[in-house]
């Protein structure tokens, strides 16, 4: 035994993605396994019959899936001769359904290999596809499609649980892959995307809340998950060709043929005989011990695989080969060397990972062991239970007493029968009654089983509803119903008594939970008959909440089980003192966890061989997928109506956050733009709220060419609008959307709540000529942002009213429709939401001033208070006219006074504001409102502002300078007169206002006659003149201002009075000047009629 074993070089080389794949040595070393290539046919198997495109491969460290991945990247995209040896390693059952079910393949296939880091997956998958790391998902979707086009594509993405990490830790989105795995899927298997995990995906996210959890639930139903694990069998080959031997070591025969028997779970004979014969090739490894080295190289402390073969051919210390040399090893390596070499070589690495407490607990009993003195035998006992405890996942081993006897096998039986009893009585290992197994005991003062035994000797009744507590039963999702509607529902599992099994009361609000899967139990020892009889009559006890019961006859198993469990939960509450020992309450919480998945077995076991009763069906026998698909055909029958909604952000009952804002952003956007083609969507930006237009919306046909439409009867969507429509029509009042939605949310249709306010904002932009909006309970012209607000805050906020033709109403629409220029179909809706549309549009002063005419004054405060359309055209707006003699309204007289008072309200207010242009133009003496006249005042404006230091005045100035004569010019002069928008006024601020202006002006003439002071054109001419008379008792001095604008009409008056003095006959320059003077005292002694603008 002291030669060491050479091991076969083929054995010894790790292998990493993107760095093989394709290399010509990349799978010189690849064995395929049965497993393997089953997984690549399942696959394929998946593509031909169902299109899916999108696969996650999960299994443990070192179960070879790296290496798988680089074997199948090869047969995709290799040269020739490379993708020849992957297509012989994988055999030809696999190439042929592969060919089967993949076009091009495989000659036109491209591979995308990333080995996956911890950070963002879009970073990581636009810099593979050639694309900046910070490139939208939008763009990165289009690389990879673009890379289809008459081609294969695989995307490998290995080591993918990195970037759900990084995921889970707020780095990236995965709503990529999710977009990524649909692509695939509608690729028509141009387009095949694995991914590579180590643990199920949903565990990345078990720190996460729970709305993220089911966010993440849903991306990964995108996805088939594939095992891929080497088998115990394929692993001991594996090890059996590495050690050289080509068939069973002899001497190893008769201990491989008794360790056997001892594997989990039992074999038959021939698959026994052929798994010793395996084992046998494994020598000079006790079999035991290869059972054990494929578990110990998928632990978290190890690399990968190959710390399989590394354990057998490295020299490291109480490894195979430094036993061999050492000769430590008497015919073969026995399992508890296997414990040294993990001690000797990896036990700081296991301190620290997911393991690191059950060594710690080894460890402490171990130095308890020896520091007592136990012998050698005591001490490899310990190891033996130790190392299978550690690695017992997957190696078919128990620490059962023929297991240790058989790991031993050196020592004799009864040696090992006292040795553990002596363990046992120093409380270093304790027996557990339901494995038949041996576990280590850290040690404690505290009986578990004398306690345990005391509670359960006890007669009492079990307590079932801390039975379900602890048990901790998972519901049942309708898997088939999901992949058909997309909405999730579930079923919740349940343990009752017979004799309470009509006593349920389903919720009075279905969510997601729907129906029950119930065991029944006969606590009160009920006969099989009148068990049958019970469990027959509940499955139709409930409409709308169907109930499932399953009975087995050995239903009594599970009882025991509920005791003890039971038993276990009261032993902290009866017994104090367990608080200061954490040994023993950690023991009681290990036999609670063994008791639960004892009745998790249980429970299992009762599906596959109990009695089911379901609705008006005979009692059969159904397996778990069997009743999977039997809850799937129940929830599509409860559920005939639901729509096929392919949107997992808002099917569900409590979208998140996110959602819920991409939500609101959309329905805005109905609301403002559904008038725009795709809702003004385009170009490669592509939010959530788009996302949500195509597949809500636009994919339904609800949105197209730019307009919104009613489903028709063979769309989805038809049983909600057709649910809602008979809602309206029941009612004489409104009707809450929050009644609409909840309707939508019962059977038959089924709708998820975070649907609900996209389709409802849809069905009433859909049916707007036929349903009255209500916001807080007042009437809205039209849906608008506003409304959008009410149904995202609330949607009892919201109400509608259908609005009917009735009686003599025709005429009067007609004759409105005619004054109101509408064409097509004129409905009382459409009319009154043009008029009060319009109303609306004028601004607030109109809706407050008195200065309209009494009729305007009535219709204006009848069209303040609408709320009802009908009542609005039919009875508020005819009673302001004067009735027939047989009490009839005239729609003629309705429709001229909506028009008369319409024109006049409309006019108001444009007329405010032009009478104070006049005003003010009069005052800054603009004798005209032509352009040039305005570019005049523009100038005079322009020409003195920032010299005085009024800040008022200044922003009159200010304004002026860009003054057109347009109402919005007006509207910002005015507003600086009173320091309030026009539009904003009451009567009174009108007057304040022209008060203002009439200030402002005279402000601004005094400021132009101070310009030359401040160095500028003064923009006006003084003169002065003094003139006596002797029939006068003193001089008249008048001094006079003129502006520029005005200098022309001097001149051109001037010029006249020049001529006539020249074509006079006298010619005495005395007469002519006594004669102006007399002239000129005539205009200065009228005082009372100077020209505005001239100042004495």
């Amino acid at each position: 035994m002291s030669e060491p074993y050479s091991i076969t070089p083929r054995f010894r080389r790790s292998v990493r993605l993107d760095t093989d794949f394709a290399s010509a040595t990349a799978i010189d070393d690849f064995h395929c396994p049965a497993s393997f290539q089953a997984a690549v046919k399942f696959m394929a198997s998946h593509v031909a019959e169902t299109e899916q495109g999108a696969f996650t491969w999960t299994g443990p460290y070192g179960g070879g899936k790296s290496s798988l991945a680089v074997a199948l990247a090869c047969l995709f995209g290799a040269p020739k001769p490379v993708r020849e040896e992957a297509a012989s390693l994988f055999g030809a059952d696999v190439v042929s359904a592969l060919k089967s079910a993949l076009p091009y393949f495989p000659a036109r296939w491209t591979v995308l290999p990333l080995v996956t880091e911890r950070r963002s997956i879009s970073a990581q998958l636009a810099e593979l596809v050639g694309l900046p790391p910070s490139a939208s998902p939008s763009k990165i979707l289009q690389a990879i499609e673009a890379k289809t086009k008459n081609r294969g594509l695989l995307l490998i993405m290995d080591e993918l649980g990195r970037g759900l990490e990084a995921a889970a830790g707020g780095d990236g989105d995965l709503h990529l892959l999710q977009d990524i795995a649909e692509l695939a899927s509608r690729s028509q298997g141009r387009f095949i995307f694995i991914g590579v995990l180590h643990q199920a995906f949903e565990e990345y996210a078990e720190r996460l809340g729970r709305k993220a959890r089911d966010s993440w639930a849903k991306i990964q139903g995108r996805f088939v998950d594939i095992s891929i694990s080497v088998s115990l069998e394929e692993t001991v080959e594996l090890v059996g060709e590495a050690l050289g031997h080509e068939r069973a070591v002899r001497r190893a025969i008769p201990l491989a043929e008794d360790c056997v028997a001892q594997l989990r779970p039992t074999r038959k004979k021939t698959e026994a005989k052929r798994m010793a014969g395996k084992l046998a090739r494994t020598a000079p490894l006790h079999p035991f011990t290869a059972c054990l080295i494929g578990p110990l190289s998928r632990r978290r402390f190890g690399q990968n695989q190959r710390s399989v073969f590394s354990f057998l051919n490295s020299a490291e210390p109480f490894g195979l080969q430094d036993a061999l040399s050492r000769e430590a090893v008497d015919g073969f390596y026995p399992p508890h060397l296997l414990w040294q070499y993990l001690q000797a070589n990896f036990e700081a690495a296991i301190l620290s990972s997911p393991d690191g407490r059950r060594w710690a607990l080894a460890n402490d009993v171990l130095e308890r062991c020896i520091a007592r003195g136990a012998g050698d035998l005591e001490q490899a006992i310990l190891k033996t239970i130790s190392v299978i405890d550690l690695l017992k996942e997957r190696s078919g081993l128990a620490a059962n007493l023929d297991t240790v006897a058989l790991s031993l096998n050196q020592a004799g039986r009864s040696e090992i029968e006292a040795a553990l009893a002596r363990l046992e009585e120093q409380s270093e290992i304790v027996f557990r009654k339901h494995s038949g197994v041996y576990v280590l005991y850290a040690g404690s003062d505290f009986d578990v089983d004398a306690r345990l035994a005391e509670i359960l000797s006890e007669p009492k009744d079990v307590d079932l509803n801390l039975v379900r507590v602890l048990a901790d039963l998972q519901p049942m999702l309708a898997k088939r119903h999901h992949e058909k509607t997309g909405a999730m529902r579930w079923f919740e599992m349940a343990i009752d008594p017979v004799s309470e099994l009509n006593a349920y009361e389903p919720p009075t609000k279905i969510l997601d939970i729907i129906g029950r899967i119930v065991f029944a139990l006969p606590l009160a020892g009920e006969s099989p008959k009148t068990i049958r009889a019970a469990c027959a009559s509940v499955t139709n006890a409930h409409d709308g909440f169907p109930t499932v019961v399953g009975y087995h006859a050995d239903a009594a198993k599970l009882l025991d089980f509920a005791r003890e469990l039971a038993g276990l939960s009261a032993l902290e509450e009866q017994f104090p003192e367990l608080q200061g020992d954490p040994v023993a309450r950690r023991e009681i919480d290990a036999r609670a966890t063994e008791v639960r998945q004892q009745i998790e077995v249980i429970l299992h076991s009762f599906i596959d061989e109990g009695d089911w009763y379901i609705g008006d069906q005979k009692v059969q026998k159904l397996s778990k997928r069997r009743l999977n698909e039997e809850l799937s055909t129940l929830a599509d029958q409860l559920y005939a109506k639901n729509p096929f909604i392919r949107n997992e952000l808002l099917n569900c009952s409590d979208p998140s956050s996110n959602a819920v804002s991409a939500r609101t952003k959309l329905m805005k956007r109905m609301a403002m733009r559904g008038g725009d083609e795709d809702l003004g969507f385009e170009g490669k930006n592509y939010p959530a709220e788009r996302g949500l237009y195509i597949s809500l919306l636009k994919e339904t046909a609800i949105h197209t060419e730019a307009a919104y439409k009613a489903p028709s009867k063979d769309n989805t969507l038809f049983p909600l609008w057709r649910a809602a429509d008979k809602l309206l029509k029941s009612r004489q009042g409104t009707v809450g959307a929050n009644e609409i939605i909840d309707l939508w949310g019962q059977a038959p249709i089924g709708l998820k709540a975070g649907l609900g306010p996209v389709f409802l904002s849809a069905y009433i932009l859909s049916r707007r000529d036929q349903v009255a909006v209500y916001g807080e309970g007042i009437f809205q012209a039209s849906f608008n942002e506003l409304c959008v607000e009410f149904l995202a805050r609330d949607t009892r906020d919201i109400q509608l009213r259908r609005v009917e033709m009735e009686g003599f109403v025709g005429e009067t629409l007609q004759t409105l429709g005619s004054l109101l220029k509408i064409k097509g179909k004129v409905e009382p809706l459409l009319v009154a939401r043009t008029i009060i549309g319009e109303f609306d549009t004028l601004v607030p002063w109109t809706s407050r001033t008195q200065s309209l005419s009494p009729e305007t004054l009535r219709v204006r405060e009848v069209l303040k208070r609408a709320s009802d359309p009908n009542k609005l055209l039919f009875d508020d707006l005819p009673r302001l006219t004067k009735s027939g003699a047989g009490g009839d309204f005239d729609a003629g007289a309705t429709a001229v006074l909506l028009r008369d008072a319409l024109a006049e309200m409309r006019a108001a207010y444009p007329k405010v504001l032009e009478d104070l242009k006049d005003l003010m133009l009069r005052e800054l003496d603009v004798r005209n409102q032509t352009e040039e006249a305005f570019k005049a005042l523009r100038d005079r404006a322009d020409n003195i502002r920032h010299i005085g230091g009024d800040l008022r005045l200044e922003a009159f100035v200010g304004r002026l300078t860009q003054f057109h004569g347009t109402r919005e010019d007006m509207e910002g002069l005015a507003g600086v007169a009173v320091n309030k928008l026009p539009r904003d006024w009451n009567d009174g601020d009108r007057e304040r206002a022209a008060v203002g202006l009439t200030e402002l002006a005279t402000e601004f003439l005094k400021t132009e006659t101070m310009a030359r002071v401040k160095g500028r054109k003064d923009g006006r001419h003084a003169m002065a003149v003094v003139v006596g008379k002797e029939n006068m008792p003193h001089s008249l001095f008048r001094e006079i201002q003129v502006a520029d604008v005005d200098w022309s009409d001097v001149e051109a008056l001037a010029g006249s009075l020049d001529r006539a003095l020249s074509e006079a006959d006298q010619q005495s320059r005395e007469i002519i000047l006594a004669a102006l003077i007399e002239v000129t005292s005539k205009y200065l002694n009228a005082s009372d009629e100077r020209r505005v603008g001239e100042r004495a």
